[in-house]
């Protein structure tokens, strides 16, 4: 399983792009919370995954505000990136600053920053109605049960507090081509998921996202939605419709939208309609998944004019490394490459599918299970039980499009 991102160590180098971005996201802070007229000064702000480092939230407490920062995985203190960091940013912020000089002479410890290495999902260190705003950017769709955290979300904000927050829907493997994780089988997805800590995105769409944040009696002020582009979302759609997933009969129009900004309020006094009336909603899309997946599952495993079998030679794998095996041949046509996802190889073992496909090959020497990668004109794969495709006596077939 892969480190987090929050847990690996950072460079030097990347002092001044951190930097510019920090600075861009606090004036983004500022100007979500202009339009939902809230001022820094004298409020507490949650803050949830804020990532490597802290620079939009030392802004906010040096105008004022007591910031809350809370993360399943909470970045620590790297000196040989956050004092500089911090002291660049110092030059480059045109207001109030003394978070950031007090994070430069002393780390963390001396500001005024709440760090709380909590998940969203469990946020116990924060009481009930405590906060006046919370904020998150491109984090909620790294979180797999978002159902507690809205509830989270909207228990700890105050009658009347305010949030923003930006959700980016995109498959994070690769943002050319955004969609591709709906494509992917069921089983496919999940296990990767769980692999990479849900860090290429847990495939919620726009209008759940609307739904649970209804549904916990959280009112949408606004929202920005923006999509895909056209060419690319009709060479996606068909595939979808094909697809073993539980977007495959998804509504094409919400399919499309790959970010998502969200502004929200606590209404003053519960809407209880409202709220009755998103949990319907969500019990309609889970309806929408199940038959899909039903529907899939029926199907029988794409073969026809378009496709053909390559049956893989025993004595053509070579290995092992860990659990992985690596077939050559130029019979197998180009798969993925650097910044390209373009396989839709499925490989069998004895008839039946392994996978998740297009995993990591770190993944497939450490795990196996079944799991494999076309990559360029070989197959890196492992066994379901980690015995060799050399002689177990089992065929393997990579089924691929002509």
């Amino acid at each position: 399983m892969s480190s987090p991102v929050n847990f690996q160590r950072l460079s030097p180098d990347a002092v001044e792009t951190a930097a510019a971005y920090a600075v861009q996201i606090a004036k983004t802070q500022l100007d979500q919370m202009r339009q939902l007229g809230v001022a820094p000064e004298g409020i507490r702000f949650l803050e949830l995954g804020p990532g490597t480092d802290f620079g939009p939230a030392l802004i906010l407490a040096s105008m004022g505000a007591s910031v809350i920062v809370a993360d399943r995985f909470l970045s620590e203190w790297q000196e040989e990136h956050h004092r500089p960091l911090y002291r660049r940013l110092v030059e480059l912020w045109p207001g109030p600053n003394s978070q950031l000089l007090a994070a430069v002479e002393g780390g963390y410890e001396a500001t005024t920053l709440i760090r709380l290495a909590e998940p969203a999902e469990a946020l116990s260190s924060i009481g009930d109605a405590t906060i006046d705003f919370t904020y998150s950017n491109a984090v909620l769709e790294h979180i797999s049960e978002i159902e507690a955290v809205t509830r989270e979300i909207a228990r700890v904000m105050k009658p009347g507090a305010k949030g923003a927050h930006q959700i980016d829907l995109r498959d994070h493997r690769n943002f050319d081509r955004p969609l591709e994780h709906l494509v992917m089988a069921e089983s496919d997805f999940l296990i990767t998921s769980v692999d990479v800590h849900n860090e290429f995105g847990n495939r919620l769409r726009a209008s759940e996202f609307d739904a649970h944040w209804n549904a916990r009696g959280l009112a949408v002020v606004k929202r920005y939605l923006d999509g895909a582009a056209p060419d690319y979302v009709a060479d996606v759609l068909p595939r979808l419709r094909k697809a073993h997933s539980s977007y495959r009969n998804w509504p094409a129009e919400d399919v499309q939208v790959i970010s998502s900004l969200f502004l929200i309020e606590k209404p003053l006094e519960p809407q209880t309609d409202a709220s009755a009336r998103a949990a319907f909603s969500l019990s309609l899309m889970a309806q929408i998944k199940a038959l899909s997946l039903f529907e899939a599952a029926h199907q029988p495993l794409e073969h026809g004019a378009d496709f053909r079998d390559i049956v893989l030679p025993a004595d053509g794998f070579q290995g092992p490394d860990g659990q992985l095996w690596v077939c050559v041949s130029q019979e197998i046509p180009e798969g993925d490459s650097i910044g390209v996802t373009r396989s839709e190889a499925i490989l069998l073992e004895d008839g039946a599918p392994l996978g998740p496909a297009g995993s990591a090959h770190d993944l497939i020497r450490t795990r196996g299970g079944g799991r494999y990668s076309h990559w360029q004109h070989s197959l890196y794969m492992s066994t379901k039980d980690g015995t060799s495709p050399r002689d177990n006596g089992r065929t393997y077939t990579l089924r691929v499009r002509r």
